[in-house]
């Protein structure tokens, strides 16, 4: 038994070291030969170059899935719908609007521009404080604005639907005021978005003012 022992016991240690080699150089041959261990076709070790050449090909592959990532949250951020640019109060019926229906505008709806005018004894210029124009279902109505220096001043209205879906805001006719001078017309036309919200430019023939068309608060 003791015999066995000895011839068992230097076997098992060169197993065991066979099979430690081949772990720890797993790209080289190991083969027990004779009681010996022999290796083979060992790859020569990596140059410089050749490190520097796999690190840059890791980093190209990094840039590459980030550049593709990017790209992709480009097309999404590209496909999201805007959000909508509401005006206060209630909007106009998008579907009627485009059918030139003009009962979508019957009511009272408010103007929200810069006009003012001016006091022609003092040169004092009033803004608009409140501007509003209502109409029937063929279109037919009357304005009416109030000024910070206390003057209101009322006149007629109209409104047609033109060919292209615009909508002809005609308030061309001077307004009488409480106070001083008329209030010069002012005709335009007014476009709708897809959002039900209306922006209008009208010009008195001197100069254009961008005008927010929207349901009056009273209504």
């Amino acid at each position: 038994m003791r015999v066995l022992l000895y011839i068992l016991a230097p076997i098992a240690f060169l197993c065991l070291a066979v099979a430690t080699w081949a772990t720890v150089l797993p790209a080289c041959e190991a083969s027990p030969w004779l009681g010996r261990l022999t290796l083979a076709d060992c790859p020569p070790p990596q140059t410089a170059a050749q490190v520097a050449l796999a690190q840059e090909t890791r980093r190209q592959a990094v840039l590459e899935a980030e550049y593709a990532r990017l790209q992709a949250e480009l097309a999404e951020a590209a496909a999201c719908k805007p959000e909508p640019r509401a005006h206060p109060g209630q909007p106009f019926d998008a579907e009627r609007w485009q059918a030139g229906d003009l009962g979508v505008i019957q009511g009272c709806w408010a103007l929200t521009g810069r006009i003012a005018r001016a006091d022609p004894q003092t040169g004092i210029v009033s803004p608009v404080e409140r501007w509003t124009t209502c109409f029937d279902a063929a279109g037919a109505g009357a304005q009416e604005a109030a000024f910070a220096d206390g003057a209101v001043c009322k006149g007629p209205a109209s409104a047609a639907f033109r060919e292209d879906g615009a909508l002809e805001l005609d308030l061309s006719e001077p307004a009488a005021c409480s106070a001083g001078p008329a209030l010069a017309g002012r005709a335009g036309a007014c476009m709708i978005d897809a959002f039900g919200n209306a922006d209008c430019v009208l010009s008195d023939g001197a100069a254009d003012v961008d005008v927010a068309l929207r349901r009056a608060e009273q209504e």
